[in-house]
């Protein structure tokens, strides 16, 4: 499949991204609940997606690339995500719900976080293309059952700061599109890197994936003590066991 191609799979890719994020964000806004039990199902299934990925998928590729490089990658993603929360307190969950952030940093400094933060979501999606379509798809999938809580934690900001219900949803917007936006920016120069120096890059996509499956998303989980959490978490990395079952990454 040559380049033009990909980037067509990859601009559909990273529309499907924005919808989640748009779906996401439309929860709050709509004044409508999903079940306590469905979104942590949800929440579970897609940090075992975004694990499984990492772990099965991004990260031994990666490796095959340049192992330090990796190394790297992983530690810059931990350290950026961390000082984008540290310091704007935007977190995966539904902020709408009772969540043990008390306060958010709101505005425009929340507002440029998570795009930056949508936007590397997008630089993910074009890493995994960079090395093969099957990881592409890969990375992909682990994008979009991210991006549906980020639409929530989104919306869920905003409508807290005392923003309208208009003005949220354009800004959630203008999140959700910035995924589609950074897959295809990056994508055109992720082609050009050499091998070893794509490393690094999908070194970060995977320390972020991990940083929001792990950090974010199970200490939620975990307050639940419920059976039905690690029922949907190995669901999620059984999805991405059969991706490598079927050679896909």
């Amino acid at each position: 499949m040559g380049q033009e191609d990909q980037m067509t799979d990859l601009f559909y890719w990273g529309i499907l991204a924005a919808l989640a994020t748009t779906l996401g964000g439309a929860v709050p806004l709509s004044r409508r609940k999903w079940s306590h039990q469905a979104l942590h199902a949800l929440m579970a299934t897609g940090s075992g997606i975004l694990l499984g990925a990492s772990f099965l998928h991004i990260i031994p590729a990666s490796l095959e690339a340049n192992e330090v490089l990796t190394g790297v990658g992983l530690s810059l993603a931990f350290l950026v995500i961390f000082g984008l929360e540290q310091f704007t307190l935007t977190h995966a969950c539904p902020e709408y719900e009772d969540c043990p952030v008390p306060a958010h940093a709101m505005g425009a400094t929340a507002f440029a976080a998570l795009l930056v933060h949508s936007f590397f979501d997008g630089v993910a999606m074009a890493a995994g293309f960079g090395v093969s379509v099957s990881l592409g798809l890969i990375a992909s999938l682990a994008v979009i059952v991210h991006e549906f809580p980020e639409g929530l934690c989104s919306a869920g900001i905003f409508l807290g700061a005392g923003y309208s219900r208009k003005k949220s949803f354009l800004l959630t917007q203008a999140i959700a599109w910035s995924t589609p936006v950074g897959a295809l920016i990056s994508y055109l120069w992720i082609v050009r890197l050499p091998h070893s120096l794509l490393a690094l890059v999908l070194g970060f996509s995977a320390g972020s994936f991990i940083y929001v499956g792990a950090s974010d998303i199970l200490p939620r989980l975990h307050r639940e003590r419920n059976v039905s959490s690690l029922f949907f978490l190995t669901l999620g990395f059984l999805l991405m066991f059969l991706g490598t079952a079927l050679h896909l990454g």
